[in-house]
């Protein structure tokens, strides 16, 4: 996958691009504690997780991708997928440092142009209120699946947008 950057201007500050070998060392210091952060819980459960080995976990229908700076620097990972007919934003967890200054949200938009067109999902782990208040500032609603709800975990809120609901950039 190549790398993507969001459409020009003074706001975009990040992009998504796949891992790359360097990103273990730049990622150590802040990954578990970020996955921990966006799972809703206080504490890493695994402390010494590294990004291969958070990769190597995901589904094989699942795309990591890294949120990186202008410099190429990681600030956060993606997890994407294409389950359904919608795009799906499995995980998005942003460096501690770096996290309500936006960066989030540019990641998401940069998602959502990786597929243009598509209605994303974003699955919100019931214990992050937080989170669920972020979706909702980048613009995605509560969504009821009319899907077999095997299909989406349940520990999880789901949040939808359409892309008739997506800003215009």
């Amino acid at each position: 996958m190549a790398v993507h950057r969001a459409p020009s201007g003074p706001a975009w500050r990040v992009h998504l691009r796949p891992t790359r070998d360097s990103d273990l060392a730049q990622t150590s210091g802040w990954l578990p504690e970020a996955l921990a952060a966006a799972a809703g819980r206080s504490r890493a459960p695994y402390p010494s997780l590294r990004l291969d080995q958070f990769e190597a976990a995901l589904p094989t229908d699942a795309t990591l991708l890294i949120v990186a700076l202008g410099d190429d620097h990681p600030v956060g990972v993606l997890v994407l997928t294409t389950r359904t007919l919608a795009a799906q934003i499995e995980l998005l967890a942003i460096a501690e440092p770096r996290r309500n200054l936006g960066f989030g949200a540019e990641a998401v938009y940069a998602a959502e142009a990786l597929r243009p067109g598509r209605s994303f999902l974003a699955g919100v782990p019931r214990e992050n209120g937080l989170a669920i208040y972020f979706w909702l500032r980048v613009g995605y609603r509560p969504h009821y699946p009319s899907v077999d709800p095997r299909d989406l975990p349940v520990r999880r809120i789901w949040m939808k947008r359409d892309p008739l609901d997506l800003p215009m950039r």
